[in-house]
């Protein structure tokens, strides 16, 4: 099969690639950021919860000089691990196409943007919807009665779009002769995507050896999820708590990382936790994610997070102690390797090419200045460290709460 695969690799450099851009590339010579939507419909295995078939938005390269430059974006919206949760889910745009927009705006989104100030804006643009509530973790290829009747196939809808772009007739993404121009990849994911981006950038890299691939996720790499007890705490819908992914891994049959699994060989759910599975990810990867996260933090660990609530001590010396959980672990990373981008904000996802700043950066050009280190081979060829990619805010009063940062959203 691999054999296969590779002369398939190899018979797709003779496609022409201007051909196949036909079908997407907007006309005139302004960024037309508009996308159609394409439902998986030949892949049987990349499903919605409610059985849909899942899909993409795909806008191509508006420049000839980015025609192998690819940013491809996993949604996020949380997860679901009981029938009643998932099925409700089921009847809505994050368990069904049904309702999906035929088209998408990558206007939207900070990092697709066609703001004169984004250097991404003239990629080839591919933005997954999420539909299956694993965290795009699952590789289930049925519903059953042990799913509640749905499919959670995340994972399968990465692999079918992968599948999509290497068809002969498609085959836009795909290996190029010219090694001064070798095709680049960047996965990106925002929350639950950032989670997938964690699970399934190793896979991607695998399936692209022609191809440099690094990793972007945004709000995907909290410490590890307790439950605040303190006054009036909440009990959190879903369970994100170390132990109660042995149910959830089951549940979605999840798609794991093997490296990962083989060292834990006895609880390898722990494998689901992007904080455990980093040191096995073979990836490069620029980890985004807010000192204190509101997503995480409020609705995943029951912290009460009104105006009035924040002001309680209790409150305060909970998130104290979150924003050095998750200062502790980012600096852990291999930063010979990797960058960080770290703001001592509460927030979860909304970066801007506005705010917040780290050393008078934002994130979009904090995240450009460390992929070209990948683009062109600096990193690789010197030898580079990419501690001037670590971005992470330190208070002058040494304590992470309130934010110090007076760049925040």
């Amino acid at each position: 099969m691999f054999h296969q695969r590779a002369f398939l690799i190899i018979l797709l450099m003779t496609v022409t690639i201007a051909s196949v851009f036909e079908e997407y590339r907007p006309q005139g010579s302004a960024i037309n950021n508009t996308a159609p939507l394409t439902l998986l419909k030949d892949f049987p295995h990349a499903k919605c919860l409610d059985g849909s078939s899942s899909g993409f938005y795909f806008r191509p390269a508006s420049n000839d000089s980015t025609i192998n430059r690819w940013m491809i974006v996993l949604e996020g919206g949380g997860f679901c691990t009981g029938k009643d949760d998932c099925q409700d889910r089921a009847t809505t745009d994050l368990g069904s196409s049904s309702s999906w927009p035929k088209t998408f705006d990558f206007n939207s989104m900070p990092l697709t943007t066609t703001d004169k100030r984004n250097p991404f804006r003239e990629w080839n643009l591919i933005f997954l919807p999420y539909c299956d509530g694993s965290m795009w973790a699952a590789s289930r290829t049925s519903a059953s009665n042990d799913t509640f009747g749905l499919w959670f196939s995340g994972h399968h809808t990465i692999v079918s779009t992968l599948d999509y772009f290497s068809q002969v007739s498609r085959g836009n993404l795909n290996a190029t002769t010219d090694n001064d121009d070798q095709t680049f990849v960047l996965f990106s994911g925002l929350s639950a995507g950032g989670f997938g981006v964690f699970n399934n950038i190793d896979y991607m890299a695998s399936r692209l050896p022609f191809a440099t691939v690094v990793a972007a996720p945004i709000g995907g790499f909290p410490p590890r999820v307790e439950w605040y007890t303190g006054i009036f705490h909440t009990i959190p819908e879903e369970d994100g708590r170390n132990e109660a992914w042995e149910h959830h891994v089951k549940l979605y049959d999840s798609y794991l990382n093997q490296a990962c699994l083989d060292h834990y060989t006895s609880n390898g759910y722990l494998c689901s936790l992007p904080y455990i599975m980093y040191p096995f990810i073979k990836q490069p990867m620029f980890i985004i994610e807010a000192l204190s996260d509101s997503v995480v933090t409020c609705e995943f660990e029951g912290l009460p997070c009104s105006a009035s609530s924040l002001l309680l001590k209790e409150v305060q010396n909970y998130l104290k102690s979150w924003g050095q959980n998750e200062t502790k672990i980012l600096h852990q990373l291999n930063t010979t390797r990797d960058g960080i981008f770290a703001p001592s904000c509460f927030m979860h996802c909304e970066f801007s090419l506005d705010q917040p700043m780290i050393r008078d950066v934002n994130v979009i050009t904090a995240l450009y200045l460390w992929a070209q280190t990948y683009m062109y081979g600096v990193m690789n060829a010197h030898h580079h460290t990419t501690e001037e990619f670590v971005y992470i805010d330190t208070c002058s009063s040494g304590s992470l709460w309130p934010p110090c940062n007076k760049n925040c959203p």
